[in-house]
């Protein structure tokens, strides 16, 4: 009898995050000269907001009063017998369409852009933030910066691990991020360093606070 075959284990690569150094860069020089592209990039560290929903977001998807932006839409290519079109799309799921707290020098930075209710924000027009070209200035915008090239998606991968770190609870986090539930979001992000394992039995060891040869 044939023996059965069990294909080995497909170990998953470490996930790629920003250094706290390289994040720290990245928002002073937003902070120092803002433009409309670098603001995609940190409005994207900040929210966690997906690539096709940056390029799709309209002004009338910032609430200044509430302090809140609204996700309703992505943009994205489709291809037409050879050729593509960038069009912009409602979500397929209730989770992809959100409302995200922004914060005050968040808010600060995207009201000296504002303009026009229906304008794209990033384009400051009616059409749409092309994906691959701000795929392209992040590139270029880290090399002036002197940060190592790295894919796009790492900023949404950095906001959730700075996110983690910082405490906030995974059913929030999970919420902002669009996941369909909190499992995915576990699986995905929750992988605690060896600094937080460290710190998480120093605090429960239940010889912390006892001196030696003391009973």
């Amino acid at each position: 009898m044939a023996e059965e075959f069990h294909a080995p284990p497909v170990k998953q690569k470490p996930m790629e995050v920003l250094h706290e150094w390289e994040c720290r860069r990245i928002s002073a020089a937003v902070l120092r000269t803002p433009t409309l592209n670098n603001t995609a990039f940190l409005l994207r560290l900040e929210t966690s907001i997906r690539l096709g929903e940056v390029c799709a977001l309209r002004w009338s998807d910032v609430d200044f009063t509430s302090g809140l932006l609204h996700i309703r839409r992505t943009a994205y290519r489709i291809n037409y017998g050879g050729r593509t079109e960038l069009v912009t799309q409602t979500p397929k799921t209730d989770n992809s369409l959100q409302t995200i707290p922004l914060t005050a020098k968040m808010l600060s930075i995207l009201r000296s852009f504002r303009a026009g209710e229906n304008d794209y924000l990033f384009t400051g027009s009616d059409k749409p933030m092309e994906p691959r070209t701000l795929q392209y200035r992040f590139q270029k915008f880290l090399k002036e910066l002197g940060i190592s090239s790295r894919n796009f998606h790492i900023l949404r991968h950095s906001f959730a691990t700075r996110c983690i770190d910082c405490g906030m609870d995974i059913k929030s986090l999970s919420e902002i991020l669009g996941h369909a539930n909190v499992q995915v979001t576990l699986q995905m992000y929750v992988h605690p360093s060896m600094d937080s394992k460290r710190s998480a039995l120093e605090a429960a060891s239940v010889l912390s606070g006892i001196l030696v040869g003391t009973e």
